[in-house]
């Protein structure tokens, strides 16, 4: 299927399974409905369309881990109506983390998609109104191989800006990639450029249906541990992350 990337980079990011109430989690990557909301925005799709639902059905979301930074806990004062107390609500957020995302589906959608997020109708945010992208999310052609290619971004993003929390040793890289599938994809089918993986394991999240008020089903999603492949000796940011360590 036709596909392209996106690189999710901000300060504060959130892919909360819940919306509401008083625990508000970050969610552990980004999933369907959550880009397909930033789709939408850029579509000029408002909450509660059916065009939503189409746009669901249309398109499929992967996810790869650069850098899953830090959850930090955030409280908030939450005014209702008149005359009933204030809520205390606690909201996780994502801090310098990184994702890339790909978003495959029809042809029409995706060449829609794209389209619509180089001069989005609404303002794009990183799940929450309060988390502004960092990076421009203009998309980048996926080519004929789609999950190779999410695979390669993420780690030549990975190499490109090293962090603590993900060390990059010259000839090697240690630890391991992780990729999100939407739904449930078993080892013997998985792509050709995930077949390596070290791991496969499934489960579900709250998605949020984005078509319907606050209604929730269980969202498959597979879970791959990828070996990460070794950066290049003579790789300039290497070079300098040694240096200054």
């Amino acid at each position: 299927m036709p596909g392209f990337l996106l690189h999710l980079y901000g300060p504060m990011q959130s892919w909360a399974d819940t919306g509401f109430g008083q625990l508000r989690e970050a969610g552990e990557f980004p999933g369907r409905a959550a880009v397909i909301g930033l789709v939408a925005a850029a579509l000029g799709i408002p909450r509660a369309d059916d065009r939503l639902l189409d746009l669901h059905q249309a398109l499929r979301v992967h996810a790869a881990t650069v850098r899953p930074g830090r959850v930090l806990r955030d409280f908030h004062t939450v005014e209702t109506r008149e005359g009933k107390p204030r809520t205390l609500t606690s909201r996780d957020y994502h801090h310098d983390a990184h994702f890339v995302v790909l978003v495959e589906g029809e042809a029409a959608a995706v060449a829609g998609a794209e389209q619509a997020l180089r001069r989005p109708v609404y303002v794009t945010f990183l799940g929450r109104r309060s988390c502004p992208p960092s990076l421009p999310l203009l998309p980048e052609p996926a080519g004929d191989d789609p999950f190779a290619a999410l695979r390669e971004a993420a780690q030549a993003t990975g190499r490109a800006f090293p962090r603590g929390d993900r060390t990059w040793r010259r000839g090697r890289a240690a630890g391991v990639l992780t990729v999100w599938l939407d739904g449930y994809v078993e080892r013997g089918d998985l792509p050709p450029a995930l077949a390596d993986a070290r791991s496969v394991t499934h489960g579900t999240r709250r998605g949020r249906l984005i078509g319907p008020r606050r209604a929730y089903a269980a969202a498959p999603f597979t879970r791959l541990r990828l070996p990460l492949e070794a950066a290049e000796p003579d790789d300039l940011h290497q070079t300098y992350f040694d240096a200054v360590r």
